[in-house]
């Protein structure tokens, strides 16, 4: 019942009682008549309402009322009422319902969790369920799907480079790492190939990468050898296997399939050998596979042969599935349901067909939203290309000689701007890419190169093949003149003569002898500090060790590309020297632009030159870089490095490769100084390659060198053997050996010399070392050989080559002697004849050994100063041969030396003057016995003082192997079991004289009673002690007997002090 319905019948009883009040009087009203269901008799007789009851049956309950509307009958001191609704009902706008139950909402179809309210309230849908994500206050399931839009984590997944996984899970999630990239602190990175370590560029064999795994470098490949945690280059390694002299790698090439290659020293591994090339990721030596042997065709892959075979990219039609790494079809719209507001973006030869929202005009489907697209109409830009990066950017569709860039600065660039033939580095990504849009749009003429040719100013040359192919990249300051020149701006270099390189100029092999700090290739190592084995700067990629090993001065040399031959995969880096000789009048790319003084003579332009014979050192100086390719059987090599130097003038030189002088070391050195710089406009070549560098020099006197000159140095001529040096004006030219720079003429000519073929060192040859070395003619003398060498008429007249001192062959005082000419022979005859072996410092008797005998050898002696066995020595000879003259002594020497002391004989051993003492102590000699210390001599030991090793008893250290110990080693009367018994105490104030760790009393009887007996009395029992034991050393009374006492009529003891003793 509602409230509003108790109030009225409330009201309802209160009018009954006032009609019934308000009755006739004074006369006796009649019985009531009963009344009707619902009332009860009033006051007056009447019939009136009953007040509600909760009460069930009675008048005015009101209990089945409150059923039927769902509430529980309620009553107070105001009555009863219809209150709160029953359990499972709920008030709902006045009225009670029953409650919503799970069941009810169907929770799980919105994806979202039922909170069950119990009976007194609702149920209610709340959080999303596990596998669905809340967007804008729904719940939507989340899926791996690539059609539909909403709830896909598919392209999350794929940012991450992991799978997206639902079958057999109650949700889609990310998975693993794609095939090709590898799990690594929770993110999926590329995995590292042999080429992203390093490990050719370190001389180590690699393991290839594998799906989720990267590559591996192992050990040091054939030919080099672990050093300081670097594999470098073995010294002396040659091909000859059966050299007891060098270290043979032939063997250990072979084992890798590779011929071993001496035209350098020192020997190295070179090309791969028979059927065997260079696989492209672990460069290692393969067996050769042609396309024909592989599946790829089965893999729906394409294959190239470059030079092994290989699966390569996904043929048309299909794309590789970055969950499997295989090739799939391409998805075309007739296998999507697209939805209503959806639109297909087809399948092209590379990509799936997708669903996507229609997006605005200037927008691209990214993947997850409309991507605003670039307006794609700058330089290289061919409109917008139809579908997005991996990313989801919208990019340009690129002409030919141009990529997209998304990394640093985004949009479209030319590959190569300064149009060298060498590609920018920027490009690397885009070309290298695994996003198909960016690879696709990276329309870049890239050049390779498997080998660097090396054309001297003759003609000659020589192919050095590299040990894996290069790709021609250039850094973007080095493509960029824009960049290049605020390079210039920023570092504060001065110019290089009448201006600066251009970028078309330089490339990764370009070098400059310009100023210390310039670094003209852009490998982060100045120029004039760099050398072939220079290790990288921290920002270099690895392939940049061969472009350092090749890299030239364009003063000296210049390069070119020449594109592969027919049949072959990789073109060729050709280096050629600018020749020497006089260039014609103006601006000039072909000759060195360096000379000589002209009081120094013009050989030098046409002089055989060397290489320079510091570039076998450790750390050979700036520009020896071409040196290790020279073959005296094959080709002369390139020999610019040792004619002309980069210096670097400094205050305090540096001793590593760079070529460091002061001022003071660069006059003394005698070079012919020249500063160099740009002289015109460069001259460009044909075809697609950089410009050569047009350079003129001028000379610079030596008085005016400074601190921090960089300069070329033309190395002046030193005049050297085969046949002995000349001297000019009283000036002393020569040196002991070749030091670089033009070869003197008559070591190749001296062979021509008239008479040489008769006898070689009867015929000399002249050359002038005041112009390089160049031939003058020949001259003969008379020598030994039994023939008319000088033409005139007598044989060996004079005695050729003799009296001069000369080595008999034999030893000692015998290889004296002085020669003749004798029979066309030189013979050394015999100055001093053999003796009697002396102690004087000589062999004697010419046997090879000095002293090694002499009257008395071996006698023994005594060795003064030493004692003991030391004394005892042997008579030999001390020799002093290097003294002039050469002297010897007789002495006693030692042959025996202190050893160890030992208690085993009387010998001293140590040397200490004592036979049983050692280093001055009598304790702890081998074989010695422990004696313990016995203070009171009475043969008992005391085992508080530790026992001294010794080979004899030393005074009271005199008691072996003790079995019992003195109690008191200062009382020779205490010791273990003595049977005396004492009355005083001992030494160590004790009564225990036997040392049995008890003081034991000597009588510990006490005295019986007297008995009488007729006038007489005696003990009835022992005698003993009056009273109580006394203690030890305590004197008492000591009764013996009794005896009876007339006067007295009793039995008195007969008794003496006595005192206890203990032992």
């Amino acid at each position: 019942m509602r409230p509003s319905t108790a109030r009225l019948l409330r009201g309802a009883v209160a009018l009954a009682l006032l009609a019934l009040g308000t009755g006739s009087c004074g006369k006796d009203p009649a019985p009531p008549p009963p009344c009707r269901d619902g009332y009860v008799p009033a006051a007056d007789g009447s019939c009136t309402l009953a007040p509600p009851t909760c009460v069930a049956g009675a008048p005015g309950s009101i209990v089945e009322a409150c059923a039927t509307e769902h509430r529980a009958c309620f009553e107070d001191q105001l009555g009863a009422l219809c209150g709160v609704c029953l359990p499972g009902f709920v008030e709902d706008d006045g009225a009670c319902r029953p409650v919503i139950a799970c069941g009810d909402l169907d929770c799980a179809a919105e994806g979202r969790t039922c909170a069950d309210g119990g009976s007194s309230r609702d149920a209610q849908c709340g959080a999303c369920l596990p596998g669905n994500d809340a967007l804008a206050g729904r719940c939507i399931h989340r899926t791996c799907s690539t059609t539909e839009r909403e709830g896909s984590i598919a392209a999350d997944c794929a940012s991450k480079n992991r799978t997206c996984d639902e079958e057999g899970l109650e949700e889609a999630a990310c998975g693993g790492c794609y095939p090709g990239f590898v799990e690594k602190s929770g993110t999926c990175r590329l995995v590292r190939s042999c080429g992203d370590l390093g490990c050719a560029a370190a001389n180590r064999t690699c393991t290839a990468a594998q799906a989720h795994a990267d590559a591996a470098c192992g050990a040091c490949r054939a030919g080099f050898v672990a050093l300081g945690g670097e594999c470098a280059p073995i010294s002396d390694a040659t091909c000859d296997e059966g050299s007891a002299e060098a270290t043979p790698i032939a063997a250990a090439c072979a084992a890798e399939h590779r011929a071993c290659d001496s035209s350098k020293a020192p020997a190295v591994c070179g090309a791969c050998e028979g059927s065997f090339v260079l696989d492209h990721e672990t460069f290692g030596c393969e067996p050769f596979v042609p396309c024909s042997q592989r599946s790829c065709e089965t893999e729906h892959r394409a294959c190239v042969e470059a030079p092994q075979g290989r699966c390569a990219g996904c043929l048309p039609g299909f794309v590789e599935d970055p969950r499997t790494g295989s090739c799939r079809q391409v998805r075309t719209c007739a296998s999507l349901t697209c939805g209503a507001e959806q639109a297909c973006t087809e399948a092209t030869d590379e990509t799936d067909a997708i669903c996507r929202p229609a997006c605005a005009d200037g927008e691209i489907w990214g993947g997850s939203q409309c991507a605003p697209c670039p307006a794609c109409d700058d330089e290289g830009e061919d409109g917008r290309w139809p579908f997005p990066t991996s990313a989801g950017s919208c990019i340009c569709k690129t002409k030919p000689g141009y990529f997209y860039s998304t990394a640093g600065d985004v949009g479209t660039f030319r590959c190569d701007a300064d149009g060298d033939g060498w590609v920018r580095e920027s490009a690397r990504l885009a070309i290298q890419s695994k996003d198909p849009a960016l690879r696709t749009n990276a329309r870049c003429e890239l050049r390779t190169i498997d080998r660097v040719e090396l054309q001297n100013e003759a003609g000659d040359s020589k192919v050095v093949r590299l040990s894996r192919p290069l790709e021609l990249f250039e850094t973007d300051r080095n493509d960029d003149q824009a960049l290049l020149d605020v390079h210039w701006r920023s570092k504060g270099l001065p110019a290089y003569g009448a201006g600066r390189l251009s970028a078309r100029e330089l490339n990764r092999f370009t070098k400059v002898c310009h100023d210390r700090r310039a670094d003209y290739n852009d490998n982060g190592i100045a120029d004039v500090s760099e050398w072939s084995g220079h290790s990288l700067g921290p920002t270099m990629r690895p392939e940049q060790q061969p472009f350092n090993e090749f890299s030239y001065f364009v003063e000296l040399y210049r390069g070119s590309y020449r594109s592969p031959a027919g049949g072959e995969a990789h073109g060729t880096w050709v280096i050629q020297e600018k020749s020497r000789l006089e260039a014609p009048a103006g601006p000039d790319n072909l000759h060195v632009p360096l000379s000589y003084a002209a009081s120094d003579g013009a050989y030098w332009r046409q002089c055989k030159v060397d290489p320079d014979p510091r570039w076998r050192t450790a750390n050979p100086p700036v520009g020896m870089d071409f040196a290790r390719y020279t073959d005296p059987a094959t080709f002369n090599g390139l020999g610019h490095h040792s004619q002309f130097k980069c210096l670097v003038v400094d205050d305090e030189p540096s001793s590593g490769a760079v070529q460091e002088l002061t001022p003071d070391g660069v006059k003394s050195a005698g070079f012919r100084l020249s500063r160099c710089g740009k002289a015109g406009p460069a001259v460009v070549p044909g075809g697609t390659n950089p410009s050569d560098t047009v350079v003129g020099c001028e000379r610079v006197d030596a008085s005016s060198v400074r601190p921090g000159d960089v300069l070329w140095g033309a190395v002046p001529y030193r005049d050297y053997g085969p046949t002995p040096y000349m001297r000019y004006d009283g000036l002393d030219m020569g040196t002991a050996r070749y030091q670089g720079g033009c070869v003197n003429s008559c070591v190749e000519a001296l062979a021509s010399c008239p008479g040489y073929d008769i006898n070689p060192i009867a015929a000399a040859c002249l050359r002038d070392p005041r112009d390089f070395g160049k031939f003058l003619g020949c001259s003969a003398w008379e020598v030994c050989d039994g023939l008319d060498n000088d033409g005139d008429g007598v044989v060996d007249n004079g005695d050729p080559g003799g009296g001069v001192a000369c080595d008999t062959g034999r030893f000692g005082v015998c290889e004296a002697g002085t020669t003749h000419c004798i029979g066309g022979e030189i013979v050394c005859t015999q100055d001093v004849p053999e003796t009697a072996e002396i102690c004087n410092g000589l062999d004697d008797d010419c046997n090879g050994a000095i002293d090694e005998t002499f009257p008395g050898k071996g006698d023994a002696c005594t060795v003064p100063n030493l004692k003991g066995e030391c004394a005892k020595g042997r008579k030999a000879c001390a020799s002093f041969p290097e003294e002039r003259p050469p002297r010897g002594e007789v002495f006693c020497q030692q042959v025996k030396f202190p050893e160890a002391e030992t208690c085993a004989d009387a010998l001293d051993h140590d040397c200490d003057g004592n036979p049983y003492t050692e280093n001055g102590s009598d304790e702890n000699i081998a074989g010695c016995i422990d004696y313990y210390y016995d203070g009171d001599g009475d043969g008992f030991a005391d085992r508080n003082v530790p026992p001294k090793c010794l080979c004899s008893p030393k005074g009271k250290y005199r008691i072996v192997a003790p079995t019992k110990w003195d109690c008191c080693d200062s009382d020779p009367n205490a010791y273990p079991d003595s049977n005396t018994f004492r009355t005083g105490r001992n030494a160590c104030g004790s009564f225990d004289w036997n040392c049995d760790g008890v003081e034991e009393k000597q009588n510990t009887a006490v005295s019986a009673s007297c008995k009488y007996k007729v006038l007489a009395c005696s003990l009835n029992g022992n005698a003993g002690w009056e009273g109580a034991v006394p203690a030890c050393g305590e004197s008492q009374q000591w009764v013996y007997d009794c005896h009876y006492n007339v006067g007295g009529a009793h039995c008195d003891r007969d008794g003496y002090l006595r005192t206890q003793a203990c032992r």
